[in-house]
């Protein structure tokens, strides 16, 4: 049901989910989409944020453009609705760990 409704788009150097603003966040918990839906579009491995529950952005861990814009999203998302943590997370095999800066 997730990959029916999941909308992934480019903007500069990350990606965006939209799945209509339903717990976009709960995305991270998916292993089937970095390992399979999406694998290819970060050849250097994910990092992500998911700063509120209908908002996850991602890039390519290998850029440094990408790196930049996630932050750049935390910071827009400080007056969001359902607030998370405003960490970067790495995905380590299947796993997603805290990115220490």
């Amino acid at each position: 049901m997730a990959e029916e409704k999941l909308v992934v788009r480019e903007y500069g150097a990350i990606y965006v989910a939209l799945m209509g603003g339903n717990f976009e966040a709960s995305l991270l918990a998916l292993d089937v989409m970095w390992s399979h839906w999406y694998g290819q579009l970060a050849q250097g491995g994910f990092v992500a944020v998911a700063p509120a529950r209908d908002l996850l952005a991602f890039c390519d861990a290998s850029s440094a453009q990408g790196l930049m814009e996630l932050q750049q999203v935390v910071q827009r998302s400080g007056n969001c609705d359902h607030q998370l943590h405003p960490y970067l997370y790495q995905r380590t095999g299947t796993r997603w760990q805290q990115v220490i800066q």
